[in-house]
């Protein structure tokens, strides 16, 4: 009986280093950047953090994704999003919205740790 199944990682490279991710998730990922970039929102940057972005994902991990905007989009716009990438993701998306002015700023640790170990996906 086979309890643990070592998952095959592929490569993820990002603008500013790479990580190792499944194929499913690197599908799923993939298609997020697709889904996001069509909001219209004023998009800055695409950061993956998270057990992804550490390659220390697990079959059953989500997708955390920061997403960096000018503007912060109107509270329905979030919301349609984040229920878009549910239907349309296989995956469980974790979405946080932020931005530029906020992100630039040093006074926070979340996003400091983002800053550092995230994996920037996409950047305008």
């Amino acid at each position: 009986m086979l309890l643990y199944h070592k998952m095959k990682k592929e490569s993820l490279q990002g603008i500013n280093r790479s990580c190792q991710v499944s194929a499913r998730q690197l599908q799923a990922i993939k298609n997020c950047i697709a889904i996001i970039k069509e909001t219209g929102f004023s998009l800055q940057k695409i950061i993956l953090f998270g057990s992804c972005a550490r390659s220390q994902s697990r079959y059953e991990s989500d997708i955390d994704l920061l997403v960096v905007v000018k503007e912060i989009p109107s509270t329905k716009d979030i919301l349609h999003i984040k229920a878009e990438l549910n239907i349309q993701i296989p995956i469980d998306v974790d979405l946080k919205i932020v931005s530029d002015e906020m992100f630039s700023k040093n006074d926070d640790f979340f996003l400091n740790k983002i800053k550092r170990d995230g994996v920037i996906l996409w950047q305008n």
